[in-house]
């Protein structure tokens, strides 16, 4: 079976995805420090998601769809594979 994307790729890609923009009232220093923020996250993300691309594996690939798509799809079947054992192994 192939193996999953690394554990910190993976939490860094969904703990990115899921951060809300903070919002600011501080006037335009901290307006541009919020976009240049953003910016660093976006591309934090795109490293993570190029990464991700590398890591998948030849049979998840699918014919006429994005790569994008085919490797968000396979961290996410890792991230929740990853959930069910912990479950699992919980309850012993």
């Amino acid at each position: 079976s192939p193996s999953p994307p690394s554990s910190s790729l993976a939490y860094s890609l969904l703990s990115a995805s899921s951060e809300q923009d903070p919002l600011s009232t501080s006037g335009c220093s901290s307006n541009e420090q919020h976009q240049t923020a953003r910016v660093q996250t976006q591309k934090e993300m795109l490293k993570a998601l190029k990464e991700l691309k590398v890591r998948l594996p030849a049979e998840c690939k699918g014919k006429g769809r994005s790569s994008t798509l085919d490797a968000l799809q396979y961290a996410l079947n890792c991230v929740k594979q990853v959930r069910a054992n912990q479950e699992y192994y919980h309850q012993w």
